[in-house]
């Protein structure tokens, strides 16, 4: 190590140069970063519910749906100046690019048909005729006979009270960004605005748009980070170095890590934003911890010995870094293999959290190995009134200070006593913890995300989607057996509250068996024969269009789609629904068909099985990963359990608040534990490393602890402060849970894993007296 920091100091400005130089390569790469929003991609593809889905949207369109409802404030649906904005609204939404205008559905939309039967056949017409003169009553009249007559639209076009209609936009499977369609979509409709019309949005791409634009604050929160941390610093230290030198660090770090990513062409999304503030944080804390020593063996070097002070600058990057190098690359190690362990978590925005936060990591050690050394080596050494500065006492030593008092002069009953307290509040206050996946645990009620949502699903039958996907042979969808399965089905789900309708194949079915049978109400049935159903499905084939069953049944009726709207997306109300539904498939299908489960509602629901299944993995891959690497590195399986003592301590508050206040486990929270255990593992190597290192200096113990606290400890705390601090602004992301959760419970489980390892590590060792820490 000391060769090697010799050479860098050496050639400090070619080492300083390549470092720049690798920077912008990287800094150029980012422009190539993508972000993916498809939350069926984010979850295994082997998962049953999303092999569904996927299925659902090869063969019978998109699940993304964009809906808008079109609210008559001062009458119904019927007055002209509804009808004619349906009709020009339908046309020109329709144009947006990524609109799929075929499976697009509105009452002036193609595929919305009136179907009535005659003497002599099937009428199946377009429900407006969009060239008659909707001011007139008789022609108001007949449109409101013809949606009556057809309740396969009721609550999905119509509401019941008839003063709300809308429009559903299917949005392409493949479409990356959600928010520009959004946008021109709000752009459209304020052309259309009267003061009578009340226009809401709605569906999972409405939700999907607003997270994306919540996001787009990461920039502002992003430099605010900088200058808070960089305040926070200059506090710790009171010196422009010490305000410059972990920033830059932390910014190269953030740098390199975003262009590492984008060359591995891993897609970033929206839950993986925040995770620049994490590896600035992290990699300012490493600079942390090297300028403190490098000031600490600065002031030896000039106290006993009269070289000049540009030579003392050299031997102190030196000698600074001989004795932390180590130490940071095994504490940057544990931390990348931990945040590496999340690969085996099955959901993908999880992965990635894990490879970005890895590989920023990574950065910051190549950065604090190379960057650091050249350039403190170049600059000018630090005067004395710096050093004044940097060594006299501010708040930070009066709180070591009590730190040590407390584990040195308290005794041990009453730490480990308080310790315990805390740890059974964790356990106890975890166990009220809720897996959660929904729209409302993302974003604030009040926002128009959840509120123009709400409105629409209680006017009509819901925004949120399932799919059940029915499959067999060629033509078994034809099969009158099939066929009532599928309509028992759909009144299983249908008396459940959670959900608003159900439509399929089946409703078509009998609405043409009713028309051809004078639209007598008995007849409102399947026929009880194969070839009749065939016989009235041709019949409508030759009046209607060739797409109007796309989004029903597949072209050899061996697939069919049952889609059940529910007015919640709630997982916990979706997974009970999914069980029904399975027990009521295994105790009544047709032997001739498989069902399936897929859907927007199913996705989440896939979501929150795969999370409790992989926490509890993710978590003990990550302590098993900090007690296996620290227990080798100091030859001791005790020194392990020991390191892991703060991520255990930070773990169980964390899930224990979060449990007592009615804080969800969903995907942002979930990242904060792996968060959590792969940072806090610092804190103990690094003041492992120096106890160790500072019992080998002195015969006594307590002056041993009290020297390895004022350096390394308040280190510590400088690194915590400084992550609380970054991570503390996005409390003020208002409406944005993902981002307030970060801001609320990053800070908790930093100041909890930093003061548990100062206080309870640092007791244990004094307590104990570990032969791998006192041992010659």
């Amino acid at each position: 190590m000391k060769s090697y920091l010799k050479w860098v100091v050496k050639y400090n400005r070619w080492v300083l140069g390549f470092c720049l130089a690798v920077t912008l390569f990287l800094g150029f790469q980012i422009k190539n970063l993508t972000i993916e929003l498809d939350p069926d991609k984010n979850l295994p593809q082997d998962h049953p519910f999303i092999i569904a889905s996927n299925t659902v949207k090869k063969v019978f369109g998109s699940n993304f749906i964009l809906s808008i409802g079109i609210t008559n404030r001062n009458g119904n649906i019927y007055d002209a100046a509804v009808i004619e904005r349906v009709i020009a609204l339908t046309k020109e939404l329709n144009r947006i690019e990524g609109i799929n205008a075929a499976n697009s559905i509105s009452l002036a939309a193609k595929k919305a048909k009136n179907i009535e039967g005659y003497d002599s056949g099937l009428s199946v017409k377009a429900i407006i005729d969009q060239r008659l003169n909707y001011s007139i009553e008789e022609n108001k009249t007949a449109l409101r006979r013809a949606i009556t007559k057809n309740p396969i639209y009721t609550n999905i076009l119509v509401s019941e009270d008839q003063t709300t209609t809308t429009i559903n936009l299917e949005i392409d499977s493949d479409t990356k960004r959600f928010e520009p369609i959004v946008t021109q979509t709000e752009e459209i409709l304020k052309k259309y605005e009267t003061d009578s019309l009340e226009f809401n949005l709605g569906g999972l791409p409405y939700f999907l748009a607003w997270l994306e634009r919540y996001s787009a604050r990461m920039g502002i929160f992003f430099s605010i980070a900088i200058l808070i941390i960089g305040i926070l610093h200059y506090e710790a230290f009171r010196t422009h170095q010490g305000l410059v030198l972990p920033l830059i660090t932390a910014i190269f770090a953030v740098i390199w890590g975003l262009g590492m990513i984008s060359l591995t062409g891993i897609p970033l999304d929206v839950f993986n934003a925040t995770t620049p503030i994490l590896i600035l944080a992290v990699a300012a804390g490493h600079a942390v911890q090297i300028l403190k020593r490098y000031y600490e063996e600065y002031n030896l070097i000039k106290k006993n010995s009269e070289i000049s002070d540009d030579e003392a600058n050299k031997r102190a990057v030196i000698k600074s870094l001989t004795k932390v190098g180590p130490v940071m690359i095994i504490a940057c190690s544990v931390a990348c293999l931990g945040f590496l362990s999340l690969l085996f978590f099955r959901i993908t925005t999880i992965r990635t959290f894990g490879i970005f936060s890895a590989l920023g990591i990574f950065s910051a050690l190549l950065i604090e190995m190379t960057l650091i050394p050249s350039l403190r080596s170049i600059l000018s050494p630090p005067k004395s009134d710096e050093i004044h500065k940097e060594s006299s006492e501010r708040v930070w030593d009066k709180i070591i200070k009590v730190i040590s008092n407390t584990v040195l002069n308290h005794k041990k009953s009453k730490i480990f006593g308080i310790s315990f307290i805390i740890l059974i509040f964790g356990f106890v206050g975890s166990r009220f913890l809720v897996v959660e996946n929904r729209a409302e645990g993302t974003i604030s009620k009040d926002r128009p995300a959840i509120t123009q949502d709400h409105f629409l699903s209680g006017k009509l039958a819901g925004t949120n989607t399932m799919n059940l996907l029915i499959k067999g042979k060629e033509d078994s969808i034809k099969e009158p057996e099939v066929l009532n399965f599928i309509r028992n089905l759909q009144a299983l789900v249908e008396s459940e509250k959670e959900v608003g309708k159900s439509i399929s194949i089946v409703d078509l079915v009998m609405k043409i068996n009713q028309a051809m049978n004078a639209d007598r109400l008995e007849f409102f049935a399947i026929p009880q024969d194969k070839e009749l159903i065939s016989q009235y499905l041709l019949l409508y084939s030759i009046s209607g269009d060739p797409g109007d069953f796309d989004s029903y049944v597949n072209f050899d009726y061996s697939m069919a789609n049952v889609t059940v709207f529910m007015k919640t997306d709630s997982t916990t109300a979706t997974s009970l629904l999914v069980k029904k539904i399975q027990d009521f498939v295994e105790k009544n299908a047709p032997k001739s068909i498989e069902v399936s489960i897929g859907g927007s509602n199913a996705t989440s629901a896939a979501l929150n099985e795969v999370m409790v299944e992989g926490k509890v993995l993710n978590i003990v891959q990550i302590i098993s990963v900090v007690i296996l690497v620290t227990g080798l590195v100091f030859r001791s399986l005790l020194a392990g359990i020991l390191a892991a003592i703060p991520l255990i301590f930070s773990l169980a508050l964390n899930f224990g608040t979060m449990g007592l206040f009615g804080v969800p486990l969903n995907i942002t929270t979930s990242l904060i534990s792996a968060l959590v255990v792969g940072v806090g593992a610092d804190f103990s190597i690094y003041l492992l490393f120096r106890i160790k290192e500072e019992i080998s200096k002195h015969n006594d113990d307590r002056r041993a602890i009290q020297e390895a606290l004022k350096s390394a400890g308040k280190a510590i705390l400088f690194v915590a402060t400084a992550l609380a601090g970054g991570y503390s602004i996005l409390i003020f992301s208002f409406g944005f849970y993902t981002h307030i959760y970060l801001g609320i419970f990053i800070p908790l489980a930093m100041l909890t894993s930093s003061f548990s390892a100062l206080i309870v590590l640092t007791a244990a060792v004094f307590h104990l007296k570990p032969k791998f820490i006192y041992a010659d």
